[in-house]
């Protein structure tokens, strides 16, 4: 991410959104872990959340609480899922 970052420069006022495919039970915790050490990123937003007929998706494929709660930790709420 940082190279991406260095290689697509934005302004003062703009801000990054991370979006992890996330349908082949893709762990969040690398993307949580660049949100939370960057205050640009204001975002994580899975690409995959429905099942579709190549592959399984976020809320189908055993990941849904996993995402959920690591947008909460981004976010810093706390709570169920």
């Amino acid at each position: 991410m940082s190279d991406l970052r260095s290689r697509f420069p934005i302004g003062a006022n703009q801000r990054y959104m991370v979006v992890p495919g996330g349908y082949r039970g893709q762990d969040p915790g690398c993307f949580v872990s660049v949100a939370e050490s960057d205050s640009r990123v204001v975002a994580i937003i899975p690409f995959i959340w429905q099942s579709f007929s190549g592959g399984t998706g976020i809320r189908d494929n055993g990941m849904r609480s996993t995402y959920c709660q690591a947008g909460r930790s981004v976010i810093g709420k706390p709570g169920a899922c």
